[in-house]
């Protein structure tokens, strides 16, 4: 086991409105992972 990264796609489904939705984006953003919305 090489123990590197793993390079993985995220697709986060969200709804208008959704404080939920919007704390994901939020965290993925500050930490700096690229999701696709």
């Amino acid at each position: 086991m090489g123990g590197g990264a793993e390079a993985v796609s995220i697709v986060i489904y969200t709804k208008p409105g959704c404080p939920y939705c919007q704390q994901a984006r939020d965290y993925y953003n500050s930490e700096g992972i690229p999701f696709t919305d």
